[in-house]
Formats: C-alpha cells, sequence, structure tokens
C-alpha cells in the first residue's frame, strides 16, 4: 500500500512539475478567502507571434536595396528584421567578413539559418517596403 501512494504522489509531482504554471489548478475551497495567487499568472512572458516583431517598422537602409544592407549593417540593425534574431544576425556578419558582398538573395541561403522560408519571407519584406 505505501509502494502505491508514494507512486502516486511522484506521478502527481511529476505532472505538476511538467506543467509549469500551477495557477489553472487552483481550486477554491469553502471558507478559503485568499484568491489564486496571480502574481505567477503573471510572471509568464508574452507570447511573440511567429514573426517575432510584427508591427514594427524596418530599418531605412533596408528599403533602399536590402542586398547591400546585408552586407554593411550592424548586428544590432539586422536584429530589427523580422524573423533575424541575434544568432542568425552574427552568422551574417561573420559570412560576410572576408568575403565579397551578397550581390544575389541566394547569396543568403550559404548561411546557416536561412533557408527558403526565410528567404522569401526577407524578400516580402523587401517589396512591401518598396511598392
Amino acid at each position: 500500500m505505501r509502494r502505491i501512494v508514494g507512486a502516486l504522489i511522484v506521478l502527481a509531482a511529476a505532472v505538476f512539475h511538467r506543467a509549469g504554471d500551477l495557477s489553472h489548478y487552483w481550486i477554491p475551497v469553502r471558507g478559503a478567502v485568499s484568491p489564486p495567487p496571480a502574481a505567477i499568472a503573471s510572471e509568464r512572458p508574452a507570447k511573440r507571434s511567429k514573426s517575432g516583431r510584427a508591427g514594427q517598422e524596418v530599418p531605412p537602409d533596408f528599403r533602399r536595396n536590402p542586398l547591400i544592407f546585408f552586407s554593411s549593417a550592424p548586428k544590432d540593425s539586422l536584429v530589427l528584421l523580422p524573423g533575424v534574431g541575434p544568432v542568425l544576425a552574427d552568422r551574417i556578419v561573420s559570412a560576410r567578413t572576408g568575403k565579397r558582398s551578397f550581390t544575389r538573395w541566394e547569396d543568403l541561403l550559404a548561411i546557416k539559418g536561412i533557408g527558403p522560408k526565410t528567404l522569401e519571407r526577407l524578400k516580402r519584406l523587401a517589396e512591401a517596403a518598396n511598392p
């Protein structure tokens, strides 16, 4: 009997640990005065959209000529593009050092992390920025 109870306790602990935020498990108890802990629910980070920074303006240099932007922009400016995070910006900067600049969109495919979908998204962003 003790083994069964112990196994149930371990199972319950694993379920609660896997759930992370326990605020949705709060069950009101008759006579309880305090509401569920709101601090737990408010500490969760806000979910980001799939594109990352929806609604944010692209850098003005990207609007003028996107390929020159990729060839010369610092990491801080590259991170402003949707779908380009700090790691991918580092890879872009390291790929262009010691080499010639990017002259075709397909040159960006050589960078790990930029695949056909990301390249297409960046092309569409460039077309939208230059109507």
